[in-house]
């Protein structure tokens, strides 16, 4: 079952898991319990998040940073991706379409198309070789 029909309509899902051979018209099965918990979950988490408009990229990045910092504390490599993150442009009848730039997905990239066991190093051993 899709958490989003749990969300959205429990009691079709509730009344469906309650008929079935795993829960037999138990009141009390532990199924019943978690589906109820999990639907309490749904209903009452609250994600944040910070609308940002015209600002430069750059700018977004710091935010970031700053944000994910008092949270889960970021390593270099992922201050430097956001860093460096250039998001993909449309092509234009006066422009030409920029296909932006996004370090992890070519790190990643790179290792899947690469299967030497020497290629398969940390995200930090990478960064130290782009700097040299």
């Amino acid at each position: 079952m899709k958490l989003i029909d749990i969300k959205n309509n429990f009691t079709t899902v509730q009344t469906s898991v309650f008929n079935s051979e795993l829960v037999n018209k138990d009141f009390n099965h532990s199924i019943l319990a978690e589906l109820s918990k999990i639907k309490g979950v749904l209903d009452n988490y609250r994600i944040s998040f910070i609308e940002v408009k015209g600002i430069q990229v750059s700018e977004v990045c710091q935010i970031f940073e700053r944000i994910n910092q008092a949270g889960k504390p970021l390593n270099i490599f992922d201050i430097v991706v956001a860093k460096t993150f250039k998001p993909s442009v449309q092509q234009t009848t006066t422009t030409q379409a920029d296909s932006g730039f996004y370090l992890r997905d070519l790190i990643d990239d790179f290792r899947g198309h690469n299967n030497s066991e020497f290629l398969k190093i940390s995200d930090i051993d990478y960064l130290q070789i782009l700097a040299v």
